[in-house]
Order: structure tokens, then sequence, then C-alpha cells
């Protein structure tokens, strides 16, 4: 019981703080998380998009191509 008592505690302190930095604009997006972990989800996909996008971006085309085979 107290384990729960703290992990819930814990949980809210972490969304509150994050409800209260987190921009206007996005704060719609995410304000119906029910945990911290869906709310850090949610964050991480709006700021840093999806890995295949992350990949796209910070690859220049000419390392993301294959070598000729020789």
């Amino acid at each position: 019981m107290k384990d729960q008592i703290a992990k819930g505690t814990l949980n809210w302190s972490a969304l509150n703080l994050m409800q209260c930095v987190v921009h206007p604009k996005e704060y719609s997006r995410v304000s119906t998380c029910t945990s911290a972990k869906e709310m850090w989800d949610k964050l991480e996909l709006i700021y840093e998009g999806t890995s295949e996008l992350l990949c796209s971006s910070r690859q220049p085309l000419c390392c993301c191509r294959q070598p000729a085979a020789g």
C-alpha cells in the first residue's frame, strides 16, 4: 500500500512538472495523459519525431546509400 502511494505521488509530481514547463501549443496534446511515461513518450514524439524521421534527418544522403558493388 505504501509503495503504491509513493509511486502515485511520484507520478503526479512528474506529470505536474512536465505540464508546467511544456509550451502552451503542446499542452493540449499532452494534457490528457494519465502517466508521466505516457506524457514523456508523446513529448518525445512531438519534439523529436519518429525514429525513421530522425534517421533521415540526421544522416546525409551520401551516408545512407549503399556502396556500389565492385
